[in-house]
C-alpha cells in the first residue's frame, strides 16, 4: 500500500499521479528494470547522516551515485556519511526500509535534489513501498518539495561513496572506533545481500553485470575496512 503519509499529501496538493504496482525489488535499478522506466527517470532517495546527527535526503537517479564529498561542502560540515537503516527507521513512519518516497519535506529531512533530475519531464519513485511505485511531473515534484537544487550526481563507474571528511592542511584523518567499524561491515553486508536478492531475480545479463560490479565494489571496500581495523589492533 502507498505510504498513506505520501498520499494524502499527494491528494491535498491536487496534483497528478500515477501509481504503478509491480513484483517485489529492492532497489531503484531492480524497480527501474521490471517497470520498463529509463533509469534517468527512476528517483531513489538516499539517507545521508551529517556530524551535527541531522539527517539528509539526497534525491536523484537509479543511474548514479552521491559524490558526498559536494554535499557535504554545499551542507557546511565536517563529516557526511551514509545513514543505516536503524538510524533513520523511524524517521520515516508509512515507510519500508529503503522505499521510502523523495518527499523528505513532509518527514522533516531536509532534501538535496540533483539538477540532472530537471531534465526528465516525469519521475518515477517509490511510493513508501517495495511493490508500488509512483510516476510525476517533475516541475509538481519541484513545486510540492522546494528541495535544494544542485548537482552531485556521479557514475556508478566512478564508485560508492560511503563517507566524505573535511580535508585539512596534512590531508584526510579519519578515526574509526570499534563500533563505528562494526556499523559500517553490518552496512556493507546489507548491501552484499540486497545485491545477491537482486541477481537471483533479475532476467537481463547488462543488470546482472552491474549487479556483479556492485558486489565487486562492496567486496573491495569490506576488505579496506578490516584492513583498517587489523592496523589498529
Amino acid at each position: 500500500m502507498i505510504s498513506t503519509k505520501l498520499k494524502e499529501y499527494l491528494d491535498n496538493a491536487g496534483v497528478t499521479y500515477t501509481g504503478h504496482r509491480h513484483r517485489p525489488a529492492y532497489t531503484t535499478q531492480e524497480v527501474a528494470h521490471t517497470m520498463h522506466v529509463p533509469g534517468r527517470e527512476m528517483v531513489k532517495s538516499v539517507i545521508l547522516k551529517a556530524d551535527n546527527q541531522q539527517l539528509i535526503m539526497a534525491v536523484l537517479s537509479a543511474n548514479d551515485v552521491a559524490n558526498l564529498d559536494i554535499l557535504r561542502e554545499q551542507l557546511g560540515c565536517g563529516v557526511l556519511r551514509l545513514a543505516s537503516e536503524m538510524e533513520f527507521g523511524d524517521a520515516f513512519p508509512t515507510c519500508r526500509p529503503g522505499a521510502m518516497p523523495p518527499f523528505g519535506n513532509i518527514f522533516n529531512v531536509p532534501t538535496y535534489c540533483d539538477t540532472t533530475l530537471s531534465r526528465n519531464r516525469e519521475i518515477e519513485f517509490n511510493a513508501g513501498t517495495h511493490e508500488e511505485s509512483i510516476r510525476i511531473r517533475f516541475d509538481d515534484y519541484r513545486r510540492l518539495v522546494n528541495p535544494n537544487m544542485s548537482h552531485f550526481a556521479q557514475p556508478y563507474g566512478k564508485g560508492l561513496q560511503r563517507l566524505a571528511v573535511v580535508e585539512g592542511k596534512t590531508g584526510i584523518r579519519v578515526d574509526i572506533t570499534g563500533q563505528e567499524r562494526a556499523l559500517l561491515l553490518e552496512l556493507i553486508e546489507t548491501a552484499e545481500q540486497t545485491a545477491i536478492e537482486s541477481m537471483a531475480h533479475a532476467d537481463s545479463r547488462s543488470f546482472k553485470n552491474v549487479l556483479r560490479k556492485r558486489l565487486e565494489l562492496l567486496t573491495s571496500a569490506k576488505e579496506k575496512i578490516l584492513n583498517v581495523g587489523a592496523r589498529a589492533a
